[in-house]
C-alpha cells in the first residue's frame, strides 16, 4: 500500500512546477499520509480501509500548489543576456547623465555673447538626454530582478564592492556639501548653487554604474 500512496502522491503533483518549495510540500504532504496510514493500521484498520482513509484526508491541493508555483520570470533569458542588457543600460544611463550635468555648460560659455544659443543648446543637450533615457526604459528585458537576484551569489568579492561603492558615495556627499557651502557663500548665488547637489547624485549614478560595467 505504501507504493500505492506514493504513487497517488505523485499523481497529485503531476504537471506542478519543480521547484524546492513544491518539494518540499509535497514531501510533507507524503509523510503525514504515511503516518495518517501507519496510524490506522495500528487502530485496526484494514490495509485497504487505511488507504481510503489517508487519501480522502489530503483533499483538493490544487490550490495549495497554485500558490507557490512559480512561473518563468526570466522569460527564459540567459543569465549572459540578462548582464548584456544591464551592462548596456548602464552605459546608457551613464552618457543620459553626463549630458544632463554639460548641458549647463553652454549658458556659462556663451553668457555674455550669445545668450540665446547657450540657451538653447543647453535644452537641445537635455532634450537629447531624455531621449536616451526615455530609450534606455524600452531596452530592459522582461524579466524579474528579485528572481535574477535570488539566484545570483553573493560572494566576497561582490560584499567588497558594495563596501566600497557606499564608502565612496559618503565621500562625494561630503565633497558635494562642502563645495555647495563654499561657492554658495563665495559667490551669493544660492539661488543656482543647488545643482550641485544634481551634480553630485550624477556623479554617483555614474560610479554606480562603472561598477556594474567592471563586475
Amino acid at each position: 500500500m505504501n507504493k500505492l500512496l506514493y504513487e497517488h502522491i505523485d499523481k497529485l503533483f503531476e504537471g506542478a512546477p519543480d521547484t524546492k518549495q513544491t518539494n518540499e510540500i509535497k514531501e510533507e504532504i507524503l509523510q503525514n499520509t504515511l503516518d495518517r496510514y501507519n496510524d490506522l493500521i495500528s487502530e485496526g484498520k484494514t490495509e485497504e480501509e487505511a488507504y481510503r482513509i489517508a487519501v480522502a484526508g489530503i483533499g483538493d491541493i490544487t490550490h495549495l500548489i497554485e500558490s507557490v508555483a512559480v512561473p518563468d520570470t526570466n522569460a527564459g533569458y540567459t543569465r549572459e543576456q540578462i548582464e548584456k542588457n544591464r551592462k548596456s543600460r548602464s552605459i546608457l544611463l551613464s552618457v543620459a547623465v553626463a549630458l544632463y550635468i554639460m548641458c549647463i555648460i553652454p549658458p556659462i560659455i556663451f553668457e555674455e555673447t550669445y545668450e540665446n544659443l547657450g540657451v538653447v543648446l543647453m535644452f537641445v543637450i537635455a532634450a537629447i538626454a531624455t531621449g536616451i533615457i526615455i530609450y534606455r526604459a524600452g531596452t530592459k528585458l522582461n524579466y524579474s530582478e528579485e528572481a535574477y537576484q535570488s539566484t545570483e551569489p553573493e560572494n566576497c568579492e561582490t560584499k567588497a564592492e558594495k563596501s566600497v561603492l557606499r564608502a565612496i558615495n559618503g565621500v562625494i556627499c561630503a565633497i558635494m556639501l562642502i563645495v555647495y557651502f563654499a561657492v554658495s557663500f563665495l559667490t551669493g548665488a544660492w539661488y543656482i548653487t543647488w545643482v550641485i547637489f544634481l551634480i553630485g547624485t550624477a556623479v554617483m549614478n555614474i560610479v554606480k554604474a562603472i561598477f556594474d560595467l567592471t563586475r
